[in-house]
């Protein structure tokens, strides 16, 4: 579950993140590396699952831990670019 979970939340920030690029002409990093950190996650519950999956157990699991976890992760990446957008405001001062 909580690959499906950042799998989602790794599309909406990509696709923010396109939407600013293209459309505010405006690069927004603390977004791209929050989407990265994302990207990077999702990645390794790929792996862990095809693991898993080569020695008999599922791919996904769905549980409600896997789906807190999924949750804590969105929210750590919610926390995170919102860290990183103080950090810069504060930079530019």
């Amino acid at each position: 579950m909580c690959l499906l979970l950042t799998l989602i939340a790794a599309l909406f920030s990509l696709v923010v993140w396109l939407f600013k690029k293209i459309n505010a002409k405006k690069n927004d990093r603390s977004l791209l590396a929050v989407t990265g950190m994302l990207w990077s996650a999702e990645a390794m519950w790929c792996a862990i699952g095809a693991i898993s999956a080569l020695s008999g157990g599922s791919f996904l699991e769905m549980t409600v831990k896997d789906a807190l976890l999924g949750f804590v992760v969105i929210a750590a990446a919610v926390a995170m670019y919102i860290f990183l957008r103080l950090k810069n405001k504060d930079a530019a001062q």
